[in-house]
């Protein structure tokens, strides 16, 4: 089974793919442009059971290009994900952040936010790339 994450930022966003079979975990940094975004998409279409995203500043146009594409995006709420955590030493970064998103996934231990039901969502702000 594969699974993937992506930590959220303004300029940049970084992957983590990991592939439960093989015990394989691959690293992937890309611009956070929606063309970034479609291609590295690209990559893990059809092979990802899922993809896990935080729910940070950003999150909407991201969850709305993988949705489309076919993904199960989950949604994943920051506070918890930050208690689970737990309180390290160790630097946090980008890359740490991705691949802990897509170790819960794999898990099944996804702290995930409430997202409304399709019909209740409103488009009035739309929060995509520039």
């Amino acid at each position: 089974m594969v699974y993937a994450a992506i930590d959220i930022h303004k300029r940049v966003f970084q992957a983590a793919v990991l592939d439960t079979d093989g015990d394989e975990l691959i690293d992937v940094r890309f611009p956070a442009t929606r063309e970034g975004l479609v291609d590295w998409a690209m990559t893990v279409r059809g092979r990802a059971a899922a993809v896990a995203i935080e729910a940070t500043t950003g999150w909407r146009w991201v969850w709305r290009e993988l949705s489309a594409l076919g993904f199960d995006v989950r949604l994943v709420d920051p506070g918890e994900l930050k208690a689970r955590r737990g309180h390290s030493r160790r630097a946090k970064t980008d890359r740490l952040d991705a691949r802990w998103l897509v170790l819960l996934l794999a898990k099944e231990m996804l702290p995930e936010s409430w997202l409304p039901p399709a019909e209740k969502r409103g488009v009035a702000r739309q929060d995509t790339p520039a």
